[in-house]
């Protein structure tokens, strides 16, 4: 039995009353406590009717009774107060390190079936998610608030990514948005080499000359490592030539040209690309940087991420290789992925910062966007109900990678509801 479910079954009394001790004790539970996730015992503060005696003190939950020796309870201080022992098997008798021999509950024999099963089935389940099978008898309202708490917590975890940024470039919030727009323009196979060039770039050069659109792409394929005094172009080696004079002068250091990854991309996604749609970025945007700050309205955010890249990269995806002539604009679909996974979570960890009343700013952003479209998104939108908006895309992503995939099934409101929704 996982120690874990025993743990749930206690907090939200799962088990046939009435309860009794293994020598006999009748036990009224008037409080399960409050359940410890750190050091100590599992429960604080419970309150237990032990035949006509009412005892306040903890609860420790064990599978096996023998596990408190294993543990070393019996030398723990923090383990004296404890007023109850609560096993799934209770193959021996436990005494605290002051000789007291603690009551001891063997819960298998009170556990409810329904319950019990149910969380099996779940845990030994090959789907796709471990609910897969039973999702459709879950309340709609209790999903919807599983998916609020998952999108907080998911802007949450972004908001400490950025934080750590921040407190990486101290306190410089431009270069902090900067970084996570590099990012994002790099999507999640160029990422990492994204944020080196950033990193590597300080972001006073980029709205120093965010005028001039050739300077700007000089400056960052130049950092990037992709410019060569071998090119056949006249436009690649003008840009060779401009970041030439800027790395003299700013000292600059370059990014070797190993780090960037072209295999397995569509081109429209190749690094030369993007690199070249951030250079138009950052020419069209320099004068409202600090407005993305401030979680502006989606039309100013996809009219800020609407882009094409400079007329040279309409006939060629790398330097000196032509290709068939198209635009190179920012699709909807990048356009969004972009604002998800940069502008959004630097305004949260800034409004967190500077004015926390306005935080319900950025959920409700989400909400009015359209749903992300990836395989995760399709397979929930066959088996619950649809997603209908970038919240509830997001708050997916987390519940599956966070809850679904680790099993956290007693972490998870929809895990509660099915365990708790019978007791038979």
């Amino acid at each position: 039995m996982n120690e874990n479910f025993l743990a749930f079954i206690w907090k939200y009394r799962l088990y046939d009353p009435p309860l009794f001790t293994v020598d006999g004790q009748k036990i009224e539970v008037l409080s399960p406590g409050t359940e410890n996730h750190d050091s100590g015992p599992d429960f604080f503060n419970a309150r237990i009717r032990l035949d006509d005696m009412i005892w306040v003190g903890n609860v420790e939950i064990h599978n096996v009774a023998s596990d408190w020796y294993i543990h070393r309870h019996q030398f723990d201080p923090a383990f004296n107060n404890t007023v109850l022992h609560v096993v799934y098997t209770g193959d021996q008798p436990v005494e605290t390190s002051v000789g007291y021999t603690v009551p001891q509950v063997e819960l298998r024999n009170y556990v409810a079936r329904a319950p019990a099963e149910t969380y099996r089935r779940m845990m030994e389940a090959l789907r796709w998610i471990p609910c897969e099978h039973l999702l459709a008898s879950v309340p709609t309202i209790k999903i919807e608030k599983m998916l609020e708490r998952c999108l907080l917590e998911r802007l949450e975890e972004k908001m400490h990514y950025v934080s750590d940024v921040l407190s990486r470039w101290n306190g410089a919030w431009m270069q902090t948005l900067f970084i996570m727009l590099a990012r994002a323009f790099g999507s999640t196979v160029n990422a990492t080499a994204f944020e080196l060039l950033a990193q590597a770039t300080p972001v006073s050069l980029i709205l120093k000359n965010a005028d001039h659109l050739q300077t700007l792409e000089a400056l960052l394929f130049g950092q990037a490592g992709m410019l060569s005094s071998q090119f056949r172009d006249p436009y690649p080696q003008a840009l060779y030539y401009e970041y030439q004079y800027l790395k003299h002068k700013y000292d600059l250091h370059t990014l070797p040209y190993s780090c960037w990854k072209f295999m397995r991309i569509r081109p429209s996604g190749f690094p030369t690309v993007r690199i070249a749609q951030m250079a138009a970025f950052f020419n069209r945007n320099c004068h409202r940087l600090s407005a993305f700050l401030h979680a502006p309205d989606e039309t100013l955010l996809f009219d800020a991420f609407n882009l094409q890249a400079s007329e040279y990269w309409t006939s060629h995806l790398k330097f000196d290789v032509a290709s068939t002539p198209v635009l190179k604009k920012t699709g909807p679909d990048t356009v969004q992925s972009i604002i998800i996974n940069s502008v959004i979570p630097v305004a949260f960890a800034y409004l967190q910062h500077a004015n926390p009343a306005k935080l319900s700013k950025i959920p409700d952003l989400l909400y009015r966007m359209h749903p992300e479209k990836n395989k995760i998104i399709r397979k929930w939108n066959a088996i619950a109900p649809a997603v209908t908006s970038a919240g509830h895309s997001q708050a997916v992503l987390q519940l599956k990678s966070s809850y679904c995939d680790e099993k956290r099934c007693l972490d998870c409101m929809i895990g509660y509801a099915l365990l708790t929704q019978q007791r038979v």
